[in-house]
């Protein structure tokens, strides 16, 4: 992992002048690799829930399909990293905006 673009600091670009965020780490390369992982769930849901062949499913299949991807959702976001997982209702200060696209 390259540890200089992990690392980085991100602070706001779009409006220089705001003081109050302190910055953080980028976690751009974690925040790639997540996104990644998330891409291939999200293109199964695509295939067998709106894909032309899930009409020709039975629908126990489907569903069992479904309960199976709601599993790899969640395993997913249980296994995040604790730096990109970000809860707004904490005292956390909220992460980049790339990082909180991929939530």
């Amino acid at each position: 992992m390259d540890q200089f673009e992990e690392l980085e600091t991100w602070h706001p670009f779009a409006y220089p002048n705001t003081a109050s965020y302190p910055g953080s780490p980028a976690y751009s390369v974690s925040t790639f690799t997540e996104l990644c992982k998330l891409s291939v769930i999200m293109s199964s849901i695509l295939d067998n829930v709106y894909g032309v062949q899930s009409s020709k499913q039975k629908p126990e299949a489907l569903v069992q399909r479904l309960e199976e991807m709601q599993h790899e959702l969640e395993a997913w976001k249980k296994a995040l990293p604790s730096h990109l997982n970000y809860e707004p209702s904490s005292k956390q200060i909220a992460p980049p905006p790339h990082v909180l696209s991929l939530l």
